[in-house]
């Protein structure tokens, strides 16, 4: 099982409708990589945004696949969608982890 975290960094001058990340481009995500393996998304959003316990990103979204080879299918298949998509709520540029993960 993998875990892809998409960190979407909250730095100065950086802004993030999360209202849209939410409405739309999961879904739209869900969508276009179901069909190469999605098993399911996962959300963090923050809640703390300015001081000193600000949260180093807006939101990290999870998306789960069985294997990294779906998981570079669906990016190759429908990735240029989804990226297009990013402007829509963003002017960051999310930071992109692959990850094999367990639950113990």
């Amino acid at each position: 099982m993998i875990r892809v975290a998409i960190m979407y960094p909250n730095k100065p001058g950086n802004e993030f409708n999360s209202n849209y990340y939410r409405s739309f481009h999961l879904d739209l995500v869900k969508e276009k990589y179901t069909p190469f393996g999605l098993q399911r998304i996962e959300l963090d959003e923050a809640k703390v945004l300015e001081g000193p316990q600000k949260a180093p990103y807006f939101a990290i979204g999870y998306l789960i696949f069985e294997t990294t080879r779906e998981f570079l299918t669906a990016i190759k298949e429908a990735g240029e969608e989804i990226m297009a998509d990013v402007e829509n709520f963003t002017n960051t540029s999310p930071v992109v982890q692959v990850s094999q993960f367990s639950t113990l």
